[in-house]
């Protein structure tokens, strides 16, 4: 009987001839998809971010209009709060509604405050351009998302400076 032969495999032994090749390929696709991967995650935290201050800001808007501020005063105040990145506080869109019907409203009556950007940027070129595969963004500026944030409060009576 033939005995089989024992073969010693050395440190670059598990590699047979051209296999250097593919592991190169794997990787390749692999960076990629990572990559992608992290920007998607890097936006997505931006825009959640972006998300969170104008919840803020409409939360300190329907405060101060529960109290029975002024427009003026609400819309000054909501964009002191809504401390966007890479968006003018200029830009910001404050809108004060008194869904009772009231106006001015009365103790008991609702008030609702809508804080909105229309143009929030997408940063990363990867999150860009599959934004613009997909449609989402048209022209050739920059990619923008809306963002916006209502809160909804019981109004508790006058403002008392």
């Amino acid at each position: 009987m033939r005995e089989a032969r024992k073969t010693r495999r050395g440190p670059g032994a598990a590699y047979r001839s051209g296999e250097g090749g593919q592991a190169l390929v794997e990787f390749a696709i692999i960076v990629t998809l990572f990559i992608a991967l992290i920007s998607g995650i890097v936006d997505f935290g931006r825009a959640l971010n972006g998300w969170i201050a104008l919840s803020s800001a409409a939360r300190e808007g329907a405060r101060l209009a529960a109290v029975g501020a002024s427009q003026a005063d609400i819309t000054a105040w909501s964009r002191g709060f809504s401390l966007v990145s890479d968006v003018d506080p200029a830009a910001v869109a404050v809108v004060v509604d008194y869904p009772d019907g009231n106006d001015p409203p009365h103790p008991g009556d609702h008030v609702t405050v809508t804080v909105r950007v229309d143009a929030f940027p997408i940063t990363t070129p990867v999150v860009t351009a599959a934004f613009r595969a997909a449609g989402a963004c048209t022209g050739g500026g920059a990619c923008t998302i809306p963002l916006a944030s209502s809160t909804t409060m019981r109004v508790e009576g006058s403002y008392v400076p």
